[in-house]
């Protein structure tokens, strides 16, 4: 791993799992020219939210491969553009506005990041980096889960979801 790679992830991804998943790839594309953990899964490291996004899309390509449906639940909402073009009064155009997050309706408050149907059971994975902390409604929607037998785990490193991933399935 370079050094800016592993400045961006080694908060949630120690070598030993960099390693794991490599040989994940490996097997799951045996070839000449096998890709890297951090070109196989999410690569924008730009991104505000890089170490939750790479974390989650281990855990969708992972729990894909095994067999089962893994899903990240649509539940944000979507973007609208409500910008225009006007022209001032010196005759040029500038664009006003902006764009709107709207929430979807049938949103479920407190869902978790990933779920996993796997053998007749559903599996959640909520995805938890650093000192983030469950809210209220995930709390609620947790409880709700292991009171209808399904699993749900707390997940905040990729070392954390190799150790479950091969504990449990």
């Amino acid at each position: 791993m370079s050094t800016h790679t592993q400045r961006k992830i080694n908060s949630i991804c120690s070598e030993a799992a960099y390693e794991w998943l490599q040989n994940w790839i490996n097997e799951q594309h045996p070839g000449a020219y096998p890709g890297t953990p951090l070109n196989y899964f999410y690569r924008n490291t730009a991104h505000r939210e890089y170490k939750s996004r790479f974390l989650e899309s281990v855990i969708l390509k992972v729990c894909n491969a095994k067999g089962g449906r893994a899903r990240k639940p649509a539940d944000k909402g979507r973007s609208i553009d409500t910008s225009r073009i006007v022209i001032n009064v010196l005759g040029q155009q500038k664009k006003i506005g902006g764009r709107v997050f709207v929430k979807n309706n049938d949103v479920r408050v407190g869902s978790a990041d990933i779920e996993w149907i796997y053998n007749s059971k559903v599996v959640n994975w909520e995805v938890k980096i650093g000192s983030d902390k469950q809210s209220t409604a995930q709390i609620a929607e947790e409880l709700r889960a292991i009171k209808n037998k399904e699993l749900y785990f707390l997940v905040k490193t990729v070392d954390e979801f190799i150790e479950i991933y091969l504990d449990r399935f």
